[in-house]
């Protein structure tokens, strides 16, 4: 009976070692795995959320720079448009003075060559009066 007692008080005595195992340091021991597990989660849905919001700031940056670029590229064809259409009057008025110009001075060139011409008329009835005295030796009736 003694080997029973034995055995009885050695099964009673892993049963608190054991109860106090588990009260003392396997719960613990648990719940810190617990923790950590849960503080793992935590850490990772906050790095999926964080990642999510840098993908949708990163979407919204690229958006703003490709709204930049096309405000950009249609401002500088509202330039290039009001450029071509500056230099277009500038070539229109240009022209328009130089054909006035040049009016004019077919208008000056004819009046000169008109006034040169009457001039040269009266020289050269003149001439030809003195020319012709000359040739023929004697003073002409005029």
């Amino acid at each position: 009976m003694s080997i029973n007692i034995s055995i009885i008080l050695q099964m009673v005595i892993f049963l608190l070692v054991i109860l106090l195992l588990t009260q003392l340091l396997f719960r613990p021991f648990i719940q810190l795995l617990k923790r950590r597990e849960e503080a793992i989660q935590g850490s990772r849905r906050r790095a999926e959320e964080l990642l999510a919001k840098a993908t949708e700031m990163m979407a919204r940056y690229q958006e703003g720079i490709a709204q930049a670029k096309r405000r950009a590229l249609e401002e500088r064809e509202r330039l290039r448009s009001e450029a071509l259409n500056f230099e277009s009057r500038l070539i229109s008025e240009a022209k328009e003075e130089m054909a006035r110009d040049l009016e004019g001075l077919k208008l000056r060139i004819q009046a000169e060559s008109d006034l040169a011409r009457e001039a040269l008329r009266g020289q050269a009835e003149a001439i030809a009066t003195e020319v012709a005295e000359k040739l023929l030796g004697r003073r002409l009736k005029g």
